[in-house]
């Protein structure tokens, strides 16, 4: 779906050796003289994370039970939270729980009922936070911070064609920051004077439990638990 939508926004792109997105360069090597010289002066960044599960399909011949294949980003019991479940082709959604989940020498899969069609592969599982309020009128009680991020860097590349502005979307945020670290690691080095600024697109929470964005730079400290520390971006 990725690699459809990019040809869509004519957007070139390759990807590094653990699996990271990188927009707006055709391959690494076009990276690295970018970097190396100068011209990429700009990386936006934002996770590829996918914080749910895929549908797989019905189970057996009752056709209102669904099961999913768990992708990570929450590892507490899911018996009996709020899930929302969409279609990625019809952009359909809907609602529902979880009955039960198992685990398998596959991972993790998730049982739950709904009363409409949603087709194996193209839908997806979102789950709900319980600590963020309730609001059918907006998105941020659901766990949708990677896939917003993701759309601003593709949609501000698409219709920005400088080639001083990469966009890079990276792997493993919710277990350890992976992708991000090799991407460091490999294309960037500390002792070039010509790095390129890193704009990450994200949204942390403010106190009462709603995304924020665009509000300047923000540092989270200690383990993804914790809070976004407004003294260390002072400091």
């Amino acid at each position: 779906k990725l690699d459809q939508i990019l040809k869509e926004c004519n957007l070139s792109y390759c990807l590094d050796e653990v699996g990271n997105v990188i927009l707006n360069v055709g391959s690494s090597e076009e990276l690295i003289d970018g970097v190396n010289s100068g011209t990429i002066t700009q990386i936006f960044q934002a996770h590829l994370d996918h914080p749910g599960g895929v549908v797989k399909g019905v189970l057996g011949k009752n056709e209102n039970l669904y099961c999913a294949r768990w992708l990570g980003g929450y590892s507490n019991p899911l018996e009996g939270r709020k899930v929302l479940l969409c279609d990625v082709d019809s952009n359909l959604s809907e609602t529902t729980k979880v009955e039960y989940e198992i685990f398998d020498s596959s991972g993790r899969l998730i049982y739950f009922y709904c009363d409409k069609k949603f087709p194996a592969e193209s839908s997806v599982v979102h789950y709900a936070d319980e600590n963020k309020s309730d609001d059918s009128s907006g998105i941020h009680g659901w766990a949708l911070d990677d896939m917003i991020g993701c759309t601003s860097v593709i949609q501000t590349l698409s219709e920005n064609r400088d080639k001083s502005c990469v966009g890079l979307l990276t792997l493993g945020e919710e277990i350890g920051c992976y992708g991000l670290k090799h991407f460091c690691n490999a294309y960037l080095k500390p002792s070039s004077s010509k790095l390129p600024y890193f704009i990450n697109i994200d949204m942390p929470e403010e106190e009462d439990n709603r995304f924020l964005s665009g509000n300047g730079a923000w540092l989270r400290v200690e383990d993804r638990r914790s809070k976004y520390s407004k003294e260390l971006i002072a400091s």
